[in-house]
């Protein structure tokens, strides 16, 4: 939109590689979740969940809301902030 096509895709090729870190770090493939409900719910609002697994991170969440926690919300201050 403003012609800095070069600053474009330095960005983007650094959100990549911040993704792929995060996803390194952080995301376990075989269970689909981060380990907490906040940082479940942090990496679906950010867009960090790995390309095709959303569906399965949000079906974490909700199993970890409702089977694990008995219908209660583990998050904590951080992950109770209103993001609308």
């Amino acid at each position: 939109m403003l012609g800095k096509n070069q600053d474009a895709e330095k960005y983007c090729l650094w959100a990549r590689e911040i993704k792929a870190a995060f996803n390194k770090a952080f995301y376990d493939g075989s269970r689909f979740d981060y380990g907490s409900q906040t940082a479940d719910a942090l990496a679906l609002y950010m867009g960090l969940v790995p390309e095709g697994q959303e569906e399965r991170v949000a079906r974490s969440l909700s199993l970890d809301v409702t089977e694990k926690w008995k219908g209660h919300f583990s998050t904590g201050s951080h992950g109770n902030t209103r993001l609308y």
